[in-house]
């Protein structure tokens, strides 16, 4: 066979199996979606220190959310 015909032939399987690879693992993911997770900076001690600072400088204001700046 000629070597540009294997190398063509080459090519083309490699990207079919990367082709079946890519939907197996959208269908997985579809499957088994990743859990979204709190975010990490905000644990329980964060949100203890904020709605303290809140409370000692701002007298009956309350934290109803926190957000990270963009």
């Amino acid at each position: 066979m000629n070597l540009v015909v294997v190398c063509l032939i080459a090519f083309l399987t490699v990207m079919c199996l990367l082709s079946v690879l890519a939907a197996v693992i959208r269908l997985l993911t579809r499957l088994f979606p990743v859990p979204v997770e709190a975010d990490p900076t905000t644990d329980a001690a964060t949100v203890a220190a904020i709605e303290l600072v809140v409370a000692s400088r701002f007298p009956g204001h309350v934290v109803t959310r926190i957000e990270p700046a963009p």
